[in-house]
């Protein structure tokens, strides 16, 4: 029976769900286990177990902070990456497409996360940006129709896995002014709901910004 199991036993059966494809399994063996142990006890084995979440999927201990930090990063890449693109050779957007298209990714999952959502449901969303940005709507994030239509698009065309895998496909992709237009609003307005400050604002409005002069 169950409850004569050791609580090592316990702790095995709980790590091999962890360290499988489908992080719900960890969950649902917490659950399990729970009316079999004592707080104690439970604390403990969460403690045992969550090193090995963290190192079966990276990113699983990050902060919101840090996955804005990484997103920036990604953006600062796109950045450079557009420049390289090459009129009348679509293949040579790819990669400004696949490093926009993920720091949008991760500025949704810094919001989701914020919010409280556990890494692994946010996991679970695989690449569907449309429904990071519906979940996101639900924290505060009112993103322009257009902009939201053109997730809901990337969502729909596969557009993150046809960017890196289809060198022959020849699905219509994403405008490059549009990518970086959706790429810059959900940035722009993640960081001030995550960070709200009168500093933090989009790039456009920094450069229009007036700049003081000395009285």
């Amino acid at each position: 029976m169950l409850i004569n199991r050791s609580r090592e036993d316990l702790v095995r059966s709980i790590v091999q769900f962890a360290l499988s494809d489908y992080p719900v399994h960890y969950l649902r063996a917490l659950e399990f286990v729970r009316p079999f142990m004592t707080s104690s006890q439970m604390k403990q084995t969460i403690e045992q177990v969550t090193p090995h979440i963290a190192s079966s999927y990276p990113g699983h201990m990050a902060t919101a902070e840090q996955i804005i930090a990484l997103a920036e990063e990604y953006r600062k890449a796109a950045d450079c990456l557009k420049l390289l693109g090459r009129s009348g050779i679509p293949i040579s957007w790819a990669p400004f497409r696949l490093i926009s298209i993920h720091a949008i990714e991760l500025f949704l999952n810094a919001l989701l996360i914020k919010e409280g959502m556990e890494a692994s449901a946010v996991r679970g969303l695989r690449h569907d940006l449309k429904q990071r940005a519906e979940l996101a709507a639900g924290a505060g994030l009112k993103l322009r129709l257009k902009t939201a239509t053109h997730l809901a698009a990337l969502a729909g065309n596969r557009e993150y896995l046809v960017t890196r895998y289809g060198a022959e496909s020849t699905l219509k992709m994403s405008e490059i002014n549009r990518l970086s237009a959706t790429l810059e609003e959900v940035a722009s307005k993640v960081l001030r709901l995550i960070t709200p400050s009168p500093t933090v604002s989009s790039r456009s409005e920094l450069l229009q910004a007036p700049i003081p002069t000395s009285s």
